[in-house]
């Protein structure tokens, strides 16, 4: 008897006649291969002898509809195939209690295929592909039971789509979606779909992959991945009640990519990593929901960007922006946007820029503009509220500046301007609020300090709040008030500058201390300028130097004691 089986069905045939061909396919010792051109088979079982292929639309429209019993393929080399030749449309309809299981399943392999899924269960040993090759559309649509493979390929090297909104997919190992430079892949999950990832889900590898999630939970035990290769690009969007878990996030990895989170939860458990490689850049936006990291790197050796206008951004530990050496990092909030980080880096090897518009940032830890020796950091706050519990340092080993136009920065230690040696950190505060309990300009490096009101301009253009129109009046006094002591120039070698004018006012609760150790100036051409301690000028130690220049029509007032160096 032959060992190859051709099933070809002109007709629809409702409940395939078991016992006429599977009966007798009981007796071959072989996995037949079946394939269903041009008409329906349902309920076909194989009766006990597993399939080596199935070909559903081979050259023309093939239907297989399995709502009970079982359809089996040899777990080792099995291969079902929906829309074989170019000109074949493969369909598959699993429900109810239907079992299917294969080694691999391509979904549209020159041909046009579609799978769907609204109850049974479909094991897949190895793979299942989904837009196999070029010119090529296909679909999986799950909105019931249970679908489980090694690996899934959404858009290999056509395209791809698979629709999730009820059941479970689990996968021991990948996911990915735009494998090769031609493939296109999509992946929409929502109501109560669950997709499980054993290792990695890979958005965009070489090609293009766009994730939405409006709803379900996505769990991905190793790393998500947005734009594996140079030629890749990924884009992940997240809202409504959606729920994203994973070990890692990398947006950018190689190829530029972008990560949108409108509403819902994504918690990473490791880090979240923006623009990765050079030439790479990634951005992720946050307009609601809740984002919560251990770790953050925007722009390592890439370019990283991060939007945030609302929701809530938890970092357990460092938010580190411009990480690496040849990185560029930024971020942006605004809004009703919330962040809290432990400690927060703005450009650490690299270049970063942090600018706040509104919403509010908690340091829980220590802000730090400007980190290492080779790094250029810079702050601007325009509205909205900064914390720091313990200390901002600007320019703490590189450079750094603080460009403060509005809004409230409470420092809950000190406040440092060029910290070590070599360090160069400048503060410009000209709008807002500003509180701290001790302030030193110039540690082991050189700050300054400027408290005035003047329109200020960065790269980009200039910073809106409180610069009024042409022809009016200057706003109200801005404060500064230090609860301790004010220091300029405190190590030997370090230098500090104060220049304050206009009309507003610097409150010293302790000591003023102009020239601790290094060299200290303090210019005043008006505002005021209280002291509840003493002012000393180059007092404390051998070789330091203390000068106030006073101008204009404002004195210091409430002035206690004044120390300059024995003649």
């Amino acid at each position: 008897m032959d060992k190859f089986f051709r099933f070809s069905y002109k007709p629809v045939l409702t409940g395939f006649v078991a016992t006429l061909c599977l009966a007798s396919s009981l007796e071959i010792a072989a996995s037949p291969t079946i394939v269903v051109d041009g008409g329906t088979v349902t309920n076909q079982s194989s009766g006990g002898v597993p399939f080596f292929a199935e070909q559903i639309g081979y050259l023309s429209t093939g239907t297989y509809n399995l709502s009970g019993g079982t359809n089996t393929g040899d777990i080792g080399l099995s291969l079902l195939t929906l829309g074989d030749r170019a000109s074949g449309i493969g369909i598959y309809n699993l429900s109810s209690t239907g079992v299917l299981s294969a080694y691999r399943e391509i979904i549209g392999f020159l041909g046009k295929g579609t799978f769907t899924q609204t109850g049974g269960t479909n094991t897949i040993t190895s793979l299942l592909s989904i837009g196999e090759n070029l010119a090529n559309s296909s679909s999986y649509d799950l909105s019931g039971g249970a679908l489980s493979s090694f690996n899934e390929n959404v858009g290999y090297s056509g395209t791809g789509s698979f629709s999730h909104t009820g059941g479970s997919n689990t996968l021991s190992n990948k996911l990915v979606l735009g494998n090769t430079s031609n493939g296109n892949g999509s992946y929409t999950l929502a109501n109560t779909g669950t997709l499980s990832v054993g290792v990695d889900e890979i958005i965009g590898d070489a090609g293009i992959g766009q994730f939405i999630q409006t709803g379900g939970t996505n769990t991905v035990t190793r790393g998500l991945v947005l734009g594996n290769t140079s030629n890749g690009s990924g884009n992940y969007t997240l809202s409504n009640s959606a729920v994203l878990s994973t070990d890692s996030e990398t947006v950018g990895f190689n190829g530029s990519s972008s990560f949108t989170q409108l509403g819902g939860i994504n918690t990473v458990s490791r880090g979240l990593w923006l623009g990765v490689n050079g030439g790479t850049n990634g951005s992720y936006r946050l307009d609601g929901g809740t984002l919560s990291t251990a770790n953050e790197n925007f722009g390592e050796f890439g370019s990283g960007t991060f939007t945030h206008t609302a929701g809530t951004h938890t970092v357990t530990n460092d938010l580190s922006i411009g990480s690496g050496s040849t990185g560029s990092g930024h971020y942006d909030l605004s809004g009703t946007g919330d962040l809290t980080a432990g400690i927060e880096y703005i450009g650490k090897f690299g270049t970063g820029v942090f600018i706040q518009r509104a919403g509010s940032n908690t340091v829980t830890n220590v802000l730090s503009v400007g980190e290492k020796s080779m790094a250029t950091g810079s702050y601007v706050l325009d509205g909205g509220m900064l914390s720091a519990i313990r200390n901002e340092h600007i320019g703490t080993s590189g450079t750094g500046t603080f460009i403060q136009t509005g809004g409230t920065n409470t420092v809950g230690a000190n406040l440092i301007l060029g910290s070590n040696v070599s360090s160069t950190g400048s503060y410009d505060l000209s709008g807002g609020t500003l509180s701290a309990l001790h302030e030193i300009i110039g540690y082991d490096g050189d700050g300054s300090f400027t408290q005035t009101f003047m329109p200020t301009t960065i790269s980009g253009g200039s910073i809106p709040g409180n610069n009024p129109p042409p022809g009016s009046l200057p706003p109200p006094g801005i404060t500064n008030t230090v609860a301790g002591d004010l220091t300029l120039g405190q190590t030997s070698g370090s230098r500090g500058r104060y220049d304050l004018s206009g009309s507003n006012i610097l409150s010293v609760g302790g000591d003023e201390i102009i020239g601790f150790s290094g060299t200290g100036s303090f210019s005043q051409t008006d505002g005021s300028h209280s002291i509840a301690g003493g002012l000393s000028l180059g007092f404390f130690n051998a070789g330091s130097n203390g000068s106030y220049n006073l101008s204009g029509t404002m004195a210091m007032s409430e002035l206690a004691s004044l120390h300059t160096p024995a003649a």
